[in-house]
């Protein structure tokens, strides 16, 4: 090591045999205080301006990832992806939904039948199947969907009506 301190902005730089000095920037690489090359790849070469020696990268390309997706299992907030000739990996779904959502009422009811009406008065349609229901707020025996928490509720419904005389046919949804 020097024994003084060298001047500002200085650098120190060896001669390899255990001389240490400072010099100014300007007097290393390429003249400028920098020493700034491109890198380029061309097909499978690696290389630097200012260099003749390059890297062949080919040996690194044996092309034999061709994998497959072959199956996809979600459990829960879990999704696990299986991958051909390879090792499966789960994902947690969870950080992605809302903080609580088995506070989420979603339901789907059908009928399991065609159900005849009297064309007259109210008529209540008698879903009796439960495809899914995340928080049990439909009552089959009395096909109601009971609120249990307050919110807002999208409500989807299909009707379709078959008649051998055309009268007029509306339908009322009655939240209860």
């Amino acid at each position: 090591m020097p024994i003084t301190d060298g001047t500002a902005n200085y650098i120190m730089q060896t001669d390899g045999s255990g001389q240490v000095s400072f010099v100014a920037p300007a007097t290393i690489g390429d003249g400028t205080g920098t020493d700034n090359q491109d890198l380029s790849l061309t097909a499978n070469t690696l290389s630097l301006t200012n260099d003749a020696t390059t890297v062949d990268l080919s040996g690194y390309l044996d092309n034999t990832d061709n994998q497959n997706l072959t199956g996809a299992t979600l459990t829960g907030t879990s999704l696990q992806i299986d991958i051909e000739n390879g090792t499966s990996t789960t994902v947690d779904l969870a950080p992605m939904l809302p903080a609580d959502v088995s506070t989420f009422a979603a339901v789907r009811i059908l009928m399991s039948a065609d159900q005849s009406f009297t064309g007259s008065g109210w008529e209540k349609i008698n879903f009796d199947t439960v495809s899914f229901d995340l928080t049990t707020n439909f009552n089959t025996a009395n096909t109601r969907f009971n609120v249990t928490t307050a919110g807002i509720y999208r409500v989807n419904v299909r009707f379709i009506a078959i008649r051998q005389v055309l009268l007029p046919t509306l339908l009322v949804l009655q939240f209860m």
